[in-house]
């Protein structure tokens, strides 16, 4: 799944390939303004972004033809939705206070917010198990981004029982993944040493992180 805007196009349109052949891609679905896609959660359901700020819509695929539904809109971009593995509810991230941060609310149908971050928060994840939600957030230096891992009880009431750092650095967390066993990720990081020697014409290469055993090092630092 990927955004493009092509032939036909009013924007950037959602479009659709299959891996394992030569088939062109296809449209999901053509709407007015600019598409993003964000998760696919399901095999009927695509989730997006529409337009400039963003609001965030869901595709639904089960019929003859796809249908796209308004899930939630602000005066403020709401983004980078992603569905938890169990279904029902959403993490997304909106800049209503001024400063984007990450919120959970009950999915297909929107209910009441709940917050996850408190001092800013973007590109949220799940856990394969929905009970750890992923997402990053600014250091002390603006340049320096630390992943945090906040456990949840999914309720109801929905409740942040802790929130765990897990690493810190030049990294892009626009450009991250957690593997779907939920044991490893993977995360665009700055060459740091070569900063100094960047211009325009020379900008620093990036470079793939592999962080794993992270789990039973956290442990053994937090002494359990």
């Amino acid at each position: 799944m990927f955004a493009s805007a092509r032939d036909g196009s009013d924007g950037v349109d959602l479009f659709v390939k299959n891996v394992n052949d030569d088939t062109p891609p296809t449209a999901v679905i053509r709407l007015p303004g600019d598409l993003a896609p964000t998760d696919w959660p399901s095999e009927d359901v695509i989730v997006f972004e529409r337009g400039a700020p963003s609001d965030l819509w869901t595709v639904d695929l089960s019929g003859d033809s796809a249908v796209a539904r308004e899930y939630l809109t602000s005066e403020n971009a709401v983004s980078q939705m992603s569905v938890s593995p169990s279904g029902d509810l959403a993490v997304y991230v909106s800049g209503e206070t001024g400063r984007n941060e990450v919120y959970v609310r009950s999915f297909p149908e929107p209910g009441a917010r709940e917050r996850v971050s408190t001092n800013g928060g973007r590109s949220p994840f799940w856990s394969p198990d929905g009970n750890t939600i992923y997402y990053w957030t600014l250091g002390p230096a603006e340049a320096v981004k630390t992943l945090l891992a906040s456990r949840v009880e999914r309720g109801p009431p929905f409740v942040v029982t802790r929130t765990d750092s897990l690493l810190a650095g030049a990294y892009d967390p626009d450009n991250w993944d957690l593997h779907p066993d939920g044991d490893r990720f993977v995360i665009t990081r700055q060459a740091t040493d070569l900063v100094d020697a960047e211009t325009d014409d020379n900008p620093a290469p990036e470079r793939f992180l592999v962080v794993v055993n992270w789990f039973e090092e956290l442990k053994a630092r937090m002494g359990n």
